[in-house]
């Protein structure tokens, strides 16, 4: 029975994260027959989206011609050249978009009293997004469930989008059940992200990554932190040049569980002709550097 003990800490760990079952669970009844010359009113539009804006969405009598013009401004919002800029520099990656609508007939009731026609629709427009990481490329394949939802990054609060914090569970034979936290931040650029102010990426970074884990079951944690200055220079091939240092602190199995503290610096140019930008690959021997130089 103790040998279960961990996994129902986990259990009941990420119980709490899970949402609440989606929409697309339930049948939507949506409609897709329904004429302006129907005469049914919009009694609610709203948009599906992570920190979805306040948006000026059209109202009144319901026509397809509505909907689409709802359609329109959300993907301005989405394509607004901030919002791109934010997502590049923030998460390393860009999104392919679609956008469609879900029209539901509201009880007559609730129409009478909502808008004083017995006869409403709600509708929601619901934008679909499809990342592709440009830094991180290894995500693209890793089989992890992610959202589909867009993100408006100018809703988002500013120390979120300035530290881009996470948080972790995990659980392994060696450290037991455990919890971990980081945040990645560029700090060139961190005092505009935090005051509000459009942010263009840039081929000089100064990027902080600080990052740590402790175990729940027993005495061990690590902590890394890690800041690398960077410069990305574009034409026919892409070069990358960066120098990083990597302070770490560890009490782990492997160190005989006591505290011990390393120091690594590394110097980086790779030229690559065939790779998506401001990938930054660590060399940590030899080997792996001429690899990194010759473009492999």
């Amino acid at each position: 029975m103790s040998g279960r003990k961990p996994f129902f800490l986990v259990l009941c760990l990420a119980l709490p994260l899970v949402p609440v079952l989606p929409a697309w669970s339930q049948p939507d009844q949506c409609r897709a027959d329904i004429a302006a010359a129907d005469g049914y009113a919009i009694r609610a539009m709203r948009v599906e989206g992570r920190w979805t804006p306040q948006l000026s969405l059209p109202g009144g009598d319901y026509s397809p011609d509505k909907v689409s013009e709802a359609i329109g401004l959300v993907r301005k919002a989405l394509d607004a050249d901030r919002n791109r800029d934010a997502e590049l520099e923030g998460i390393g990656a860009v999104s392919v978009l679609h956008i469609d609508s879900c029209v539901q007939v509201v009880d007559d009731a609730q129409c009478q009293d909502a808008v004083g026609n017995p006869k409403c629709v709600d509708v929601a427009i619901r934008p679909h997004a499809l990342r592709l990481f440009l830094v991180r490329v290894g995500s693209n394949i890793l089989p992890i469930p992610r959202a589909n939802r867009p993100t408006f990054f100018d809703e988002v609060p500013a120390p979120l989008l300035a530290l881009n914090p996470t948080i972790a569970t995990a659980y392994d034979s060696a450290f037991g059940l455990s919890l971990g936290a980081g945040i990645s931040a560029n700090l060139l650029d961190l005092s505009k992200t935090l005051g509000g102010e459009p942010v263009t990426p840039g081929d000089t970074k100064l990027q902080l990554q600080a990052s740590g884990r402790k175990s729940l079951t027993e005495p061990f944690y690590n902590a890394h932190t890690d800041l690398t200055v960077s410069q990305s220079r574009f034409g026919h091939a892409i070069q990358d040049i960066a120098v990083s240092g990597h302070p770490r602190r560890h009490k782990a199995p492997a160190s005989g569980e006591r505290p011990k503290v390393t120091h690594r610096a590394i110097l980086q140019r790779a030229h690559r002709p065939h790779v998506f930008p401001e990938s930054v690959r660590p060399c940590h021997s030899r080997h792996r550097c001429e690899r990194v130089l010759h473009g492999e």
